[in-house]
């Protein structure tokens, strides 16, 4: 692998990779984490300095692309335009382009742009088969972005922005459209801008108007979590057919994982933080109370997921993944009790409270204590009496539509 980054590679040497990532999945997985080594040491040699003349192509590249790793067919007779690149002195992976799209970054309009950036980001951008040129910030169609640490924000020229988390892999391909290949990513797209698509190895995310969460692993999984609006997802294997691939709509509060094989399953709990830009925390940061929230509810029965919100419990903290109208807040001059503030918190979803049979799981992280916040217009459960003591407090659930005032909920904390 080393040598074929470093193109001093034989045809015997490319004849064996060809056959290896065509064979062995892990095969693609090692690829793809020596491209990564590669790729950090050529960025401290490029950044500063201008692009290189053309690399030699190695076609063997293309056709691992396409026939393991990114053969997408997007539907409409869209054009599969994916692909992968390699750092410094690796070679770069691309799929063949129209001649249009040959042409110099300069003489064609920027699709997209960086426009901010953590401290401690590093990235490269690589131009059809030119050496990457550095830090750039504006990127044109068919580039490729390749975040090795930190995170960037992107403003694409259709109104999109992207905010992307290394390291990751994005290639744009229009003013509306980017392939992630790897990575995690939070786009917003507004009114104006609805209609923006990113691809992945195995779905496809058209933004209906929204504010969405996507994360690809390294071979093509992708995690799809929607927070405000609609997406329009298209989702199977890589290898199928147009007609073979899946759709469905997913709403505000709803999580999509589709697996290697691309099928799709429930996401049932996310951090708050995997997917806010900048908020992973630093050394200091006390570790999370709750690790993961189960449920009882099997196969299509719903999508929405839960949120475990470290540290967000407090005045006007929204209460449910699919109702950001629904707020936290005590009913005293003094706010609500001290002991709730600064916990951490599960938002859960609104549309079950009907559901008789309906059992929730939480595991702690570290030995903690557990507060119910139990709507007081109905009678408690058994359970909630016998394994609960009564604290004697309520807050407020305000419900800032139609004039509507709010509830009002007890709270509960577990018996030790």
């Amino acid at each position: 692998i080393d040598a074929v980054c470093d193109a001093r590679a034989t045809a015997a040497d490319v004849a064996e990779i060809e056959r290896l990532v065509s064979e062995d999945p892990e095969a693609v997985e090692r690829y793809l984490d020596q491209v990564g080594v590669h790729t950090g040491v050529d960025w401290l040699v490029t950044s500063q300095q201008p692009a290189a003349p053309p690399l030699p192509d190695h076609s063997f590249a293309s056709r691992m692309l396409a026939g393991r790793m990114l053969a997408h067919r997007a539907s409409g007779g869209r054009l599969a335009l994916y692909g992968l690149l390699s750092l410094g002195a690796c070679v770069a992976l691309m799929l063949s382009l129209p001649s249009r799209l040959d042409e110099p970054p300069a003489l064609v309009t920027p699709c997209a742009a960086i426009v901010s950036h953590s401290e401690c980001a590093q990235w490269v951008v690589l131009h059809n088969a030119e050496r990457p040129d550095g830090m750039r910030q504006q990127l044109f169609s068919t580039e490729t972005l390749h975040l090795t640490e930190g995170r960037v924000a992107m403003r694409f020229a259709d109104g999109a922005e992207v905010d992307l988390t290394g390291p990751a892999v994005l290639q744009v391909l229009a003013p509306d459209r980017a392939l992630a290949v790897r990575g995690r990513l939070t786009a917003s797209v507004d009114e104006d801008a609805v209609g923006v698509a990113i691809d992945t190895p195995r779905a496809q995310v058209v933004d209906l108007g929204t504010r969405f969460g996507l994360e690809v692993d390294d071979r093509g999984a992708t995690d799809v979590v929607v927070f405000e609006g609609e997406v329009d997802v298209t989702y199977g294997p890589a290898t199928s057919a147009d007609a073979d691939w899946s759709r469905r709509v997913m709403r505000m509060g709803e999580g999509m994982h589709v697996d290697r094989a691309g099928d799709a399953q429930r996401i049932v709990s996310i951090r708050s933080e995997r997917f806010a830009p900048g908020a992973e925390g630093g050394a200091g940061e006390r570790p999370p109370l709750i690790s993961e929230v189960r449920d009882n509810i099997r196969g299509a029965e719903s999508w929405n997921y839960y949120e475990i919100v470290r540290r967000g419990m407090g005045e006007d903290a929204v209460a449910y993944v699919d109702r950001e109208e629904h707020q936290w807040n005590g009913l005293v001059a003094g706010g609500m009790p001290a002991y709730l503030v600064g916990g951490d918190y599960v938002k859960r979803f609104n549309h079950d409270k009907v559901a008789a049979d309906f059992a929730m799981e939480l595991e702690g992280a570290q030995p903690v204590s557990l507060y119910v916040l139990f709507d007081k217009r109905g009678p408690p459960p058994e359970w909630l009496t016998t394994d609960f003591e009564a604290t004697g407090d309520e807050i407020g659930l305000d419900i800032r539509i139609e004039d509507r005032t709010g509830d009002t909920s007890q709270t509960a904390k577990k018996r030790q």
